[in-house]
């Protein structure tokens, strides 16, 4: 049996988008990491990819909430298809992290944008932060 629309649209969008290659090895590092489990479903067939955006609700600091907030509203809002994050349970907390479909050019193409953007510069949106900021301040006071 062939492959399905999906798996050769897949296919196709992996040979003109090099963050596809490098989105599916980050896939398997963190399905192989010994020190997480995943607990939320069983992606055997290989449709979503996993991205590098992830936040501890438990740990994080506000640049890290801030940029997973962020950027997950800047994929909802440009993605193709839907897009959703993976539960990874590990001893200090559960970690999510946005994925997205393999076959979605428009995602794919947003976290590759992202990705290229924080390595210059790591803050998503300073506004956001600043709100985040001043809300754990006020929080705390």
């Amino acid at each position: 049996m062939g492959k399905s629309i999906r798996q050769r649209r897949a296919a196709r969008i992996a040979q003109v988008l090099p963050i596809v290659g490098e989105l599916t090895e980050h896939t398997a590092r963190c399905d192989g990491s010994w020190m997480s489990r995943r607990v939320d479903r069983d992606d055997t067939d290989g449709k979503w990819l996993t991205t590098p955006f992830s936040v501890d609700p438990r740990a994080d600091d506000a640049l890290a909430e801030s940029n997973y907030r962020v950027i997950k509203a800047d994929l909802e809002r440009v993605a193709g298809m839907e897009i959703d994050y993976r539960i990874d349970a590990w001893p200090g907390g559960t970690i999510h992290t946005l994925t997205v479909r393999a076959d979605d050019a428009l995602a794919l193409r947003a976290v590759q944008q992202w990705t290229t953007a924080l390595a210059d510069y790591p803050i998503a949106s300073e506004s956001d932060l600043s709100e985040l900021e001043a809300e754990y301040a006020e929080a705390i006071n």
